[in-house]
C-alpha cells in the first residue's frame, strides 16, 4: 500500500530538512531583494521605501527560479552582431552588382554574362556570405555554451 503524505514526511531525514530550510530561506531573501529592485526601478526612484506589488514579486520569482529575465529583451545587435549586418549589406550589394551588370552590359564592349567582372562581383558576394555564416555561427555557438554552463 502507498504511504500517506504524513508517513512520507516522517521518512524524510532531518539533515535534508535542515538543508532544504536553509536553501528556501536564502531563496526567499533573494526573491525579496530582487522584487525590491524591480519595484524601485519601475517607480523610477531609489531603493528607499518602495511598496512592492504582485507583478514585481512574480517577475523576481521567474528570474530567480527559472533563470530568465522577463523584462529584458535582447536588442537587435545582441541577436545580430554589427559585423554580420555589415557583411549582409555588402553581400547583397555585390550580388546586386553582379546580377544587374549583365543587364547593362550592352554599353560595355566585351562584357557578357560570363565576363570576369560579373564573376568577380559574385565571388565577392560569396566571400561576404561566408562571413555572414561564420559570424552568425560563432554567436550561436557562444549562446549554446552559455546555456549549457548556466
Amino acid at each position: 500500500m502507498k504511504a500517506s503524505g504524513a508517513e512520507a514526511g516522517a521518512a524524510w531525514p532531518s539533515s535534508l530538512e535542515a538543508a532544504l530550510d536553509d536553501r528556501l530561506a536564502m531563496l526567499r531573501r533573494q526573491i525579496r531583494e530582487r522584487a525590491q529592485e524591480i519595484s524601485s526601478a519601475q517607480s523610477g526612484g531609489g531603493p528607499a521605501a518602495v511598496e512592492m506589488d504582485v507583478g514585481a514579486l512574480g517577475q523576481a520569482v521567474d528570474e530567480l527560479l527559472q533563470g530568465r529575465s522577463v523584462a529584458e529583451r535582447p536588442g537587435f545587435f545582441d541577436l545580430f552582431p554589427p559585423f554580420t549586418c555589415v557583411c549582409a549589406l555588402l553581400c547583397l550589394a555585390f550580388a546586386g552588382f553582379g546580377l544587374l551588370f549583365p543587364l547593362f552590359a550592352d554599353s560595355v564592349a566585351g562584357a557578357g554574362k560570363g565576363s570576369a567582372l560579373v564573376a568577380g562581383f559574385l565571388d565577392i558576394a560569396k566571400i561576404f556570405a561566408g562571413a555572414i555564416v561564420g559570424s552568425t555561427s560563432s554567436v550561436v555557438l557562444s549562446a549554446s555554451r552559455a546555456r549549457r554552463s548556466g
